[in-house]
């Protein structure tokens, strides 16, 4: 991962087999903001400041982008490269060895919240204004823009709606109302009239120069909020969530048997043609959306869709294993997170997919290392306060590590039930420090200081 990182005076992002193969031709997917860039911005938080940028300097090509498909605001390209303009195939090689037509630039419009919420971890997790008054914001707007230019209104149920998409789950290739898609579309709306709000109290100068750019109008973002607050979500009373609209009457197929990797054996009565016709998952999609906003879902709710799709997910993809793994953690699964994360070491080390002379999976080790810091340290951010709930491996006697926290070199030192934190370097010297929760008790680190924090 660290190899991998382009210097700040080069104009580049990380692809998905980083430079160790040309599979893919060296392009850039989702996979830079969601599975890679959360490294980055806890450890060296310059470097994933220049991933966004590159995002950035290409948002003329995306605004393109989405006007050639008849959308507003900004779409970023499925697969992009140095030109910033959409280098997906026609067509692509199945699994089997068949090829296949590719939709993913036309329907997997999710990236343009994937961006997003890479944006918006990256504020949380530093601060740092100056980026989202000169980049950050106008991504986030023109994203916006776009989900509104993208949803439905379904009148007889006063909703609105996303039709014909692909989700993570790759299997199915044109769905309406995919959760992932959905959550992160009004996720965007919400966050984006969030960002709106507090410019307005905190710079409002800089919010007009802003506003005046884009022409951004204040009737836009009110419709903002009343788009995200009526978009669909299929969820049920007992916490699970459908996948897409109509994934529930799909033919219920489950995984019965696991190969020595650990990974999912395909069952016999199914082709891999007719995988769209079944309830089967290529990756994780409903997971990986509790994942990523653990904030807002009930460990009922949690619970209950690890266990359902579990059984029907098929790991296809090596960017799925750290999402299981994480949610198991948080359900309090330690020895089945603990499987997860030694099949996800083993994706390159191990070739457990088959494929590694191609190149190294890039989202695989940023889910590693996300297993450890989400999942193991039990990292989140909730509120501006930085949290963790330590869970280690029953045989893991103790894991150190530093991140940086808005501005800040945190030192961690993890045992068992005990965990030291200590304040390696401040960059901006403050005197009120940090709020940190550990094992849910709520303490101030301050500069030259160690707190030793105990489960109770």
């Amino acid at each position: 991962m660290l190899v991998a990182a382009p210097p700040k005076d080069i104009d580049t992002s990380i692809a998905a087999k980083t430079l160790t193969g040309e599979w893919y031709k060296g392009h850039v997917f989702w996979d830079t903001e969601v599975f890679i860039l959360p490294f980055f911005i806890f450890t060296q938080p310059e470097i994933a400041r220049n991933l966004l940028l590159y995002r950035y300097r290409r948002l003329k090509q995306a605004r393109e982008g989405a006007r050639a498909q008849g959308y507003k605001g900004t779409l970023w390209p499925w697969e992009s490269a140095a030109g910033g303009r959409d280098e997906t195939p026609q067509t692509w090689v199945n699994f089997d060895g068949t090829i296949i037509p590719v939709y993913n630039s036309a329907r997997e419009h999710h990236i343009v919240g994937d961006v997003v919420y890479g944006i918006s971890l990256y504020h949380r997790a530093t601060s740092d204004e100056a980026f989202m008054l000169q980049y950050g914001a106008e991504m986030v707007f023109e994203a916006a823009r776009f989900w509104v230019s993208r949803v439905t209104y379904n009148p007889e149920k006063d909703s609105y709606e996303v039709k014909k998409v692909i989700g993570p789950n790759e299997f199915q290739e044109c769905v309406n109302n995919n959760s992932y898609t959905n959550a992160l579309a009004r996720w965007t709306l919400k966050y984006a009239v969030e960002l709106y709000s507090h410019f307005q109290n905190n710079h409002p100068r800089k919010l007009k120069v802003i506003t005046k750019k884009m022409g951004l109008k204040p009737e836009e973002v009110t419709d903002w909020k009343e788009i995200a607050d009526k978009i669909v979500f299929l969820i049920l009373t007992n916490g699970l969530i459908e996948e897409f609209e109509g994934y529930f009457q799909k033919r219920e197929v489950t995984i019965r048997e696991w190969d020595n990797n650990g990974l999912p054996v395909w069952p016999d009565e199914v082709s891999l043609a007719e995988a769209k016709n079944t309830q089967l998952v290529k990756q994780a999609d409903v997971i990986l959306l509790l994942q990523l906003f653990s904030n807002e879902f009930s460990t009922s709710t949690k619970e209950i869709n690890y266990k359902y799709y579990a059984l029907r997910t098929t790991h296809k993809s090596s960017l799925s294993l750290s999402s299981y793994a994480i949610v198991a953690l948080e359900l309090g699964e330690a020895e089945r997170a603990d499987k997860y994360f030694k099949q996800a070491v083993k994706t390159d080390f191990s070739d457990i997919y088959g494929n590694t002379e191609l190149g190294v999976h890039a989202a695989a080790l940023g889910g590693v290392w996300q297993i450890i810091g989400y999942g193991f340290a039990g990292i989140k951010i909730k509120d501006g306060i930085l949290k963790l709930r330590p869970a280690l491996p029953e045989n893991w006697k103790r894991l150190n590590f530093r991140l940086w926290f808005k501005q800040a070199l945190i030192e961690f030192d993890i045992s068992r039930n005990v965990t030291e934190a200590f304040i390696v370097k401040d960059k901006i010297l403050r005197r009120k420090g940090i709020e940190l929760e550990i094992y849910d008790q709520k303490h101030t680190l301050y500069s030259g200081e160690k707190i030793t924090v105990e489960e109770r």
